[in-house]
């Protein structure tokens, strides 16, 4: 979960405390988007690091904002 620390901005913009907790939701979260809940956290980041650096940053967007509804969702639902 290492990774987690290059996207902790995505707390910000769901809203959420920057604690242990909510950055393994959004742990959670980013593994549920990418259907990878079962990868170890380099393969997950990986992942996130070419969509990041990737030109397309619509991809990237529509990435945030899925992890940020499940984010909420999960926040407000404890």
């Amino acid at each position: 979960m290492s990774y987690v620390i290059h996207i902790i901005g995505m707390l910000d913009k769901a809203g959420a405390e920057r604690n242990p907790h909510n950055k393994m939701l959004l742990d959670e979260c980013v593994r549920e988007v990418l259907g990878m809940q079962h990868a170890d956290w380099q393969e997950v980041w990986t992942k996130v690091k070419t969509m990041m650096q990737g030109e397309d940053r619509e991809r990237w967007k529509s990435f945030e904002n899925e992890v940020k509804k499940i984010l909420i969702r999960k926040l407000v639902t404890e």
